[in-house]
């Protein structure tokens, strides 16, 4: 440190770590448990905001509406909204007491990077359901459908920086190791793809959504389904290199393997609804410029659409048989234990369920009504069990548990085993 910097006591929470590299001289180590679970507070807790609001989106549209679905999805968007603003403010807090430690833990620690897409998919979820639940009511109409535009193109522009972003960081930093790539490398794509189905969502749902608001969201839509969609592409190629070569994940982590089934799940939905808000809209017809927004091309973009959104979710069914057969061998060897990755298993299967209900009525097929209906339950029983480990583990400490230094050294650890293996 150097003399001119603020003395920090362990009055204040935290102390001074010595013998720190000169790039890192101002990390600071929590003493207290309190200042060390902020330092600790990674952004994978954002993964409970990105779940509770899929569901709530998921209540919005399903197909079998009875009496209390909406209070229920109204309840969701409630709770998604305190997680973001308790989640988002413990984040700000973390960064501007421990800025240093925040990226040291950041730039040595690979799905730690890739965890920074979870508040932007949060956000994106949030900005529908201000769409689909406030922008409807009698207290709220067009302030709130504004609102919910402009958090959209908030949320869309931290999807593509932070989908090139953690990629070009990858690619610098070199954390990578192919034999050990974690799942998690495709939350930076079920970020891009979000955003597309949100889209879909406001300019469908959103109380008089006027074609020139809605143009321009259902064009940078597509752009985030091809940016997406083929980045994912490429992604589930390296993975399955990543399994051909090393196999599955460790135990703890196998959950992890359900994030595999998001990004084409998602872009199954987002290619439907973008394709009915083109011709059953009838946005294309009311805006009726040039060759490709008018209505005769709306009829061909919306079958187009199923069609692409049907192959997609062909290739989605794959990776989910992958992600339960792991799973389930692994329940009965008797090697699983709870994580945080069980979270991820909601919000993935979510996006499965969104296309089925999508498709639903594009075909008017009750086989996927029922398939969607049933998926749904599923996983508010896997919400709510998660709900309660997450809490048995909290107060076990379990789940935060190690101090920082043990949780850096082993991050060194890991980082010198890597440099070891390339060098070999």
């Amino acid at each position: 440190m150097s003399e001119d910097a603020p003395t920090l006591h362990a009055s204040q929470g935290y102390e001074e770590s010595p013998d720190q590299p000169p790039y890192l001289l101002d990390v600071k180590h929590a003493r207290t448990p309190m200042m060390s679970a902020i330092q600790k507070f990674s952004p994978v807790w954002f993964a409970l905001a990105m779940d509770t609001g899929i569901l709530g989106i998921l209540l919005d549209r399903l197909g079998y509406q009875f009496t209390g679905i909406q209070t229920l999805s109204t309840i969701c968007y409630v709770v998604l909204i305190l997680m973001l603003v308790v989640f988002g403010t413990l984040q700000i807090v973390r960064i501007a007491m421990f800025p240093a430690a925040v990226v040291r833990q950041t730039s040595r620690n690979f799905e730690e990077i890739c965890f920074w897409a979870n508040p932007i998919i949060a956000w994106l979820t949030m900005s529908s359901l201000t769409a689909t639940q406030v922008s409807s009511t009698y207290w709220g109409g067009p302030w709130a459908r504004t609102l919910a535009i402009v958090f959209w193109w908030m949320g869309a522009a931290g999807a593509w920086v932070c989908a090139a972003g953690i990629c070009i960081a990858l690619f610098r930093l070199g954390l990578v190791h192919d034999r050990t790539l974690p799942p998690t490398i495709f939350l930076p794509v079920i970020a891009l793809v979000t955003t597309a189905s949100t889209g879909g969502l406001i300019v469908n749902y959103g109380e008089d959504v006027s074609p020139g608001l809605a143009i321009p969201i259902i064009i940078f839509s597509y752009f985030c389904v091809g940016y997406g969609a083929l980045l994912g592409l490429m992604m589930y190629s390296i993975f399955t290199h990543r399994l051909m070569s090393a196999g599955f994940p460790a135990p703890a982590k196998l959950p992890g393997l359900f994030v595999l089934v998001g990004p084409m799940g998602q872009a199954a939905a987002a290619l439907q609804l973008l394709g009915t808000a083109a011709n059953s809209k009838q946005d294309f017809a009311h805006y009726n410029s040039g060759t490709f927004l008018t209505g005769s091309a709306a009829s061909g973009l919306d079958s187009a659409s199923v069609l692409l959104a049907l192959l997609f979710l062909g290739f989605d069914y794959f990776w989910l048989l992958v992600a339960l057969f792991a799973v389930v061998e692994a329940a009965i060897k008797r090697q699983l234990s709870y994580s945080m990755m069980w979270w991820s298993t909601i919000f993935p299967l979510g996006t499965l369920c969104a296309a089925w209900e999508l498709l639903s009525t594009d075909m008017h097929s009750r086989t996927f009504r029922v398939l969607s209906a049933g998926l749904l339950i599923i996983l508010f029983i896997d919400y709510f069990v998660n709900v309660g480990f997450t809490i048995m583990h909290l107060v076990k400490g379990t789940l935060i548990a190690k101090s920082s230094q043990e949780e850096l050294d082993e991050m060194e650890k890991k980082q010198r085993e890597g440099d070891e293996e390339k060098q070999d």
